[in-house]
């Protein structure tokens, strides 16, 4: 994953790490989510998507994904 996604409109797969109290263990498990947007920003170890943004400026809305929990990235 590199800089060719940057200002991309993307779907990501990933798995969200998840907290459990009192739970049975079989029960236990990350949960897997999908995220799309514009990819604003990507290094070594994190995406992150913008779902929105104020005209004129970088203010917005984002989500920043561990490298490490993507299953898949899909340019819509």
């Amino acid at each position: 994953m590199g800089t060719e996604l940057l200002n991309q409109r993307v779907s990501i797969l990933w798995v969200d790490p998840q907290g459990f109290i009192n739970a049975e263990l079989a029960d236990v498990a990350p949960a897997e989510c999908v995220t799309e947007g514009i990819v604003a920003r990507i290094d070594t170890e994190t995406i992150v998507i913008r779902s929105s943004l104020y005209t004129g400026t970088e203010t917005g809305d984002y989500t920043a994904l561990p490298l490490g929990c993507v299953k898949k990235v899909d340019i819509i």
